[in-house]
């Protein structure tokens, strides 16, 4: 009976040994973003100084892997994105400009589907599916775009660009991060 202690105990030894080792080495793994890849990340972004600035100063990011940095990425273009749709309802019960009205008739389903896109993009990221991620992206880009697009130079829709191009550079960042996760742009 002894015997069979010692080997039961040598055993759990050596399979806590292994345990260890092996949460040891996948920490290791884990990789902070460096400045250097922030660097070359913001290098290839549309909009350099605001890639910089966000991934600088967005919380949790500079403690972040690049998986990480995407997933939170992701997390803030889907609020902004909500916020722009809310943005747009309440601009589209102010205005009695049949011009205007059509304009955010049509933002407000660029932002819902853009919503919808970033959902899908977050998911994809979280499965390790880039390239989905990469489309459901570039979708939500593109619907930034066309409401931008759309109220471009129109009366009381500055508010509604702004926050169109911060979430177009936002979002370009996102490509950014799915594009060197998959591989897509050595």
């Amino acid at each position: 009976m002894a015997v069979f202690n010692k080997s039961l105990f040598s055993l759990f030894s050596v399979l806590l040994i292994i345990f260890c080792a092996f949460r040891l080495s996948a920490a290791s793994f884990r990789v902070e973003l460096a400045p250097s890849q922030v660097a070359a990340l913001c290098k290839e972004s549309i909009n350099h100084t605001f890639c910089f600035d966000f991934l600088n100063s967005t919380a949790g990011i500079p403690a972040a892997d690049l998986l990480g940095a995407g997933k939170i990425t992701l997390k803030v273009g889907h609020d902004k994105a909500q916020d722009a749709r809310k943005c747009v309802k309440a601009l589209l019960a102010q205005t009695t400009d049949p011009k205007l009205k059509e304009s955010y008739k049509t933002c407000l389903e660029n932002y819902g589907d853009a919503t919808d896109a970033i959902s899908a993009a977050k998911a994809s990221l979280v499965a390790k599916d880039y390239a989905t991620a990469n489309i459901k992206i570039s979708a939500a880009q593109t619907d930034a775009d066309t409401c931008d697009d759309e109220v471009k130079g129109l009366p009381a829709a500055a508010e509604l660009g702004e926050r169109n191009r911060y979430l177009f550079n936002l979002l370009n960042i996102g490509l950014l991060i799915t594009n060197k996760l998959g591989g897509f742009h050595e």
